[in-house]
């Protein structure tokens, strides 16, 4: 929880630049391997057009990765839009 808090205060710093919330966001990902809830928080925490910008560059970047087959499966699969139950803690549900 206390990255969240950090998260949010940072956020705070980006309110003028959503580009930077998505950044900031994508590092996060890189870095902490968030879970669901974990995410859902984070993106709460922003405002409709950062969230808006973080999950255009999310979806682009997944795409992308589809269509260069480095990822195999649906959309879904890799980017849901609700939390699909997965254990964080089981690397085959990865």
């Amino acid at each position: 929880m206390e990255d969240i808090d950090k998260w949010r205060e940072t956020v705070r710093e980006y309110r003028e630049d959503p580009s930077g919330v998505a950044r900031k966001f994508e590092w996060i990902v890189k870095n902490l391997d968030p879970d669901w809830k974990d995410v859902d928080v984070i993106l709460e925490a922003m405002t409709e057009t950062e969230k808006g910008i973080v999950l255009k560059i999310v979806l682009d970047h997944m795409r992308s990765q589809i269509s260069a087959g480095t990822l195999q499966g649906p959309e879904e699969q890799h980017v849901p839009l609700r939390d699909l139950g997965w254990d964080p803690n089981d690397q085959t549900q990865y």
